[in-house]
C-alpha cells in the first residue's frame, strides 16, 4: 500500500508539472550593441620663431619677443591654459608681458602664482586660461608676448655677481642671470561637461592634485588677484611690479611682499581698515590727498617707504597690540605718525618728517632713527608723547620740540646716546611744560 500510494503521488506531481508548462507568454528578445568611443584630448605645443639650441640674449631693459601656441590635434573639442614658470629669486627682476596681441581667443590672467620646483629650483608659476573652446583641429597663440629683464639689473664684473642698482645704491641678486630658463607648459582638458574653462581648470587641479595650488606664498600680478588672496587669513603675498590698491579687507596674519619698487596706493581707501598682525614690506606706500597707511589693530611695516603730500601718514591708528616701524621712511608736512590704543609702539632704523603724537596707553620706543625738519610746515617738527617713551641712539633736527604738553598723568622720556643734526644741546629740543599740571620728566643719559 505505501509503495502504490507513493506511486499514485508521483503521478499528480507529474501532472500538475505538465499543466504549469503551459502557461508560457508570447516572448521576442533583440540585442542592439551601443559602441562607445572615449577619443582623445592631445595638444601640440611649440614656439618655432624662439630659439632651441642656444640661449636667447636678454639684455636688461630689452623684451625678447615670444609666440608660442598650443594646437587641439585631438578628436574632442578641449578647455586649454598655459603656465609661464621663472626663477622664485628673480620673479620681480623679469616682466612678462602678457598682454596677447596675437591671441585670437579670449584668455585670463589669474593673476596669482605658486611656488614650484623644477630641476630641483624653486620657480614661481603663473597660470593663463583661454575662455573660449578650442575645437578639434583649431588652435591660439598664447597671450606671453615678450620677457624683459628689469632693466635696473646690472653685472660686476669684479665680483661676478648681478646687482639691482638703483640711485647709486647696489643690492646683490642671488641668483646668476648667465643663464636661466622661463618654463612655458600648455594644458588641456575636455570641454564637454563643464561650463566653462574655470569649472574645468579646478576639475584638472583636483583630478592631478597639481604642485602649482601647494601651500606657500602666492605671487600676485592683478588687482582682482590681491583682493582675493589678501582677505584670507594668514595669506604671504608676493606683489610684481606694479601699483595696486590696498584690499579694504585683509585677512588677519596677512604678509604683503614687493621688491622696493612696487606701489601700494591708498587712495580709495576711506577709513582705517583693522588689521591683525599684517606684515608689509619692501613696498612705496603712498596717497596724495589721506592716510597713507589706513590702519588699526597690529603690524610689522619694514623697509618702506611711507608718503603723502598733503595729510597724514598714519593717523588715529588704534593699536591693539605691537605696530613696529622697522628701516622705513616716513613722510607728511601734516602728521607723520598719530598712534593711540593700548599697545606698543616700536620705530626702529628709520627716518621721519612731520607731526608724531603718542596717545592713549601706548608704550613707544624709538631706536636709531633720524627725525628730520618738516620743510613744508616747520611748525610741524613735533615729537609729542602721552605717556612714557624711550629713545635711543637718534638723530633730531634742531627745528624738533620733543614735548608730553597734553599728558594727562606724569611722564618720563629717556634719552639714550641721542643727539641734534647741528651738534647743539638736545636739551634745547626738549619741553618740560605740560597744561594739566603734570611732571613731565627727560632723562637724558
Amino acid at each position: 500500500m505505501k509503495k502504490k500510494l507513493i506511486i499514485a503521488l508521483s503521478v499528480v506531481m507529474a501532472v500538475s508539472l505538465a499543466v504549469g508548462t503551459t502557461l508560457a507568454y508570447l516572448t521576442d528578445k533583440a540585442t542592439i550593441a551601443n559602441v562607445f568611443t572615449v577619443g582623445n584630448v592631445d595638444i601640440f605645443f611649440d614656439e618655432p620663431d624662439f630659439p632651441k639650441d642656444e640661449p636667447a640674449s636678454a639684455a636688461p631693459g630689452v623684451a625678447v619677443a615670444k609666440q608660442g601656441y598650443i594646437e587641439n590635434v585631438g578628436s574632442v573639442d578641449a578647455y586649454v591654459w598655459a603656465t609661464v614658470a621663472v626663477p622664485a629669486a628673480i620673479y620681480n627682476y623679469v616682466d612678462l608681458d602678457l598682454s596677447g596681441t596675437a591671441a585670437y581667443f579670449t584668455w585670463t590672467n589669474l593673476g596669482q602664482g605658486r611656488e614650484v620646483e623644477i630641476n630641483g629650483d624653486k620657480y614661481v608659476s603663473m597660470a593663463i586660461l583661454c575662455e573660449d573652446v578650442i575645437i578639434s583641429g583649431d588652435y591660439d597663440y598664447i597671450p606671453l608676448d615678450a620677457v624683459t629683464v628689469d632693466p635696473r639689473v646690472d653685472f660686476n664684473n669684479e665680483d661676478g655677481k648681478y646687482y639691482i642698482v638703483e640711485a647709486g645704491q647696489a643690492t646683490e641678486i642671488p641668483f646668476d642671470l648667465s643663464n636661466f630658463a622661463v618654463y612655458c607648459s600648455a594644458y588641456a582638458i575636455q570641454a564637454e561637461g563643464f561650463n566653462n574653462v574655470n569649472e574645468a581648470y579646478d576639475a584638472y587641479m583636483y583630478q592631478w592634485g597639481d604642485k602649482h595650488f601647494s601651500e606657500g606664498a602666492v605671487y600676485v600680478n592683478t588687482q582682482e588677484a590681491f583682493d582675493e588672496v589678501a582677505a584670507e587669513d594668514g595669506a604671504e603675498i608676493v606683489l610684481a611690479n606694479g601699483t595696486y590698491t590696498l584690499p579694504a579687507t585683509i585677512g588677519d596674519g596677512t604678509s604683503i611682499h614687493g621688491n622696493g619698487n612696487t606701489v601700494l596706493d591708498t587712495s580709495s581707501i576711506g577709513k582705517n581698515i583693522v588689521v591683525n598682525d599684517i606684515a608689509i614690506d619692501n613696498v612705496i606706500i603712498e596717497n596724495e590727498e589721506a592716510e597713507a597707511l589706513p590702519i588699526s589693530g597690529t603690524a610689522t611695516i619694514t623697509n618702506c617707504e611711507l608718503s603723502c603730500e598733503r595729510g597724514p601718514v598714519v593717523y588715529n591708528c588704534h593699536a591693539t597690540g605691537e605696530i613696529v616701524f622697522d628701516n622705513c621712511s616716513v613722510s607728511s608736512p601734516t602728521y607723520a605718525l598719530n598712534i593711540v590704543g593700548e599697545g606698543d609702539v616700536i620705530i626702529r632704523n628709520s627716518t621721519i618728517e612731520g607731526w608724531c603724537s603718542f596717545g592713549g596707553g601706548v608704550s613707544v620706543t624709538i631706536e636709531n632713527c633720524i627725525f628730520n625738519k618738516c620743510e613744508l610746515v616747520p611748525e610741524n617738527s613735533v615729537l609729542k608723547f602721552y605717556g612714557d617713551a624711550t629713545i635711543s641712539n637718534t638723530i633730531f633736527a634742531p627745528e624738533m620740540t620733543i614735548s608730553a604738553y597734553e599728558a594727562s598723568k606724569d611722564v618720563v622720556i629717556t634719552l639714550v646716546g641721542c643727539s641734534v643734526s647741528d651738534s647743539s644741546d638736545i636739551a634745547n629740543i626738549t619741553d618740560a611744560t605740560n597744561k594739566n599740571g603734570k611732571t613731565v620728566t627727560f632723562d637724558i643719559q
